[in-house]
């Protein structure tokens, strides 16, 4: 078998008295597409500061390529590549400015700097362009498909978790969940019913009481997860219209499946963090 591109045991890291890592233990499968999704303050950026060899883990191990980050940095680092999606370029430069301008900082010949410019701006259909920019994160699912490389995507936007092939769903330093986007939105169940009530805690036990249905309340609102849940909404207007303000029905979404497993809105915990 294949050693995975990234292996998690126990990693663990802190910041004085404060925890930001508990014990993270996953795979990641050589040409995945892999997300981490979570909000500020989840981990992510530790995690990747201890796979970027930027950071030292506190405890646990963590391996890229079969390479352990802290006793083989040099031999991770040499089959790493790194792209921030908040500007870490000069603005002042074009893209193929800013390509010359890293080449030479890593040390690369004049010839082959040029060689590997000019291959990289027809790579990612620049050449015609090379005084512009263009979004990166199109370009990735076919990076995986055409060369088989892996891709770690650290995001706190949820359309972007979406596109990964598998997401870990990190919250205050912990991993909640893993899979299929696809496969964790199924796993609620059903539909989602969004509730704005006068009081969101005393429907909730009224909805119980009169229809037998289970809802739990997330920074004041009503919230039921079920089956064909579009059909309670003629029963839940009917049965409490004095009570209920508003009504939003959906197909579960990846901050749905956040909700369910932290009991906290995806924006509240950002605003949290």
């Amino acid at each position: 078998m294949s050693v995975p591109a990234v292996e998690l045991q126990e990693l663990g890291q802190r910041y004085g008295p404060r925890v930001a890592l508990h014990g993270l233990s996953l795979t990641v499968a050589r040409g995945e597409v892999f997300g981490f999704l979570g909000p500020n303050g989840s981990g992510k950026s530790t995690l990747f500061k201890i796979l970027a060899t930027l950071l030292q883990p506190a405890g646990g191990t963590a391996r890229v390529l079969g390479h352990d980050v802290t006793r083989d940095a040099d031999a991770v680092r040499r089959r790493l590549g790194v792209v921030f999606q908040q500007p870490s370029i000069d603005k002042l430069l074009s893209v193929e400015e800013n390509l010359l301008h890293h080449g030479a900082l890593y040390g690369l010949a004049r010839r082959t700097l040029r060689t590997r410019v000019a291959a990289m701006l027809e790579r990612f259909g620049l050449a015609e362009r090379r005084g512009e920019r263009r979004e990166f994160l199109a370009h990735l699912g076919e990076l995986r498909d055409r060369d088989g490389i892996t891709v770690l995507l650290t995001t706190h936007h949820l359309d972007e978790a979406e596109r990964a092939d598998r997401v870990a769903i990190l919250d205050r330093g912990r991993l909640v969940t893993l899979g299929a986007p696809d496969e964790l939105k199924a796993a609620l169940g059903g539909d989602v019913l969004v509730v704005q009530a006068a009081s969101a805690e005393r429907l909730r036990e009224r909805v119980r009481l009169r229809l037998g249905l289970e809802a739990t309340v997330v920074d004041g609102v009503l919230r039921l997860e079920a089956p064909r849940a579009h059909e309670m909404v003629p029963r839940l207007v009917d049965a409490f219209p004095e009570e209920i303000r508003s009504i939003t029905y959906g197909r579960p979404t990846l901050e749905d499946v956040f909700v369910h497993l932290t009991g906290r809105r995806f924006a509240a915990a950002e605003a949290g963090a």
